[in-house]
């Protein structure tokens, strides 16, 4: 049993020793470029500071009319910027 082990694993040595050599020939480098993930939004803008529904329940029915007005002018800026940012990622 040990002379067929033996027998075997000189054979298969041999067997992987006579692989022919092919002489001059280098390996090829290549380069490959890789996507990486890069953040395409440095900050994120400062959110703008909204009315409160408390501040709005002290105001007078035409003051309040107005600050819903100029809060969705704001918010309707800050979303326009982050739109921007977005779609400059894509």
């Amino acid at each position: 049993m040990r002379r067929i082990v033996l027998l075997i694993a000189t054979l298969c040595s041999v067997a992987c020793a006579g692989q022919p050599a092919t002489p001059g020939k280098a390996p090829i480098v290549q380069r490959v470029e890789i996507p990486v993930p890069v953040s395409c939004i440095d900050q994120i803008p400062a959110r703008p500071q909204l009315i409160t529904d408390a501040e709005l329940m002290e105001l007078q029915p035409g003051q309040f009319v107005t600050a819903l007005h100029v809060d969705r002018l704001k918010r309707d800026g800050y979303q326009a910027n982050l739109e921007a940012l977005l779609e400059g990622c894509l």
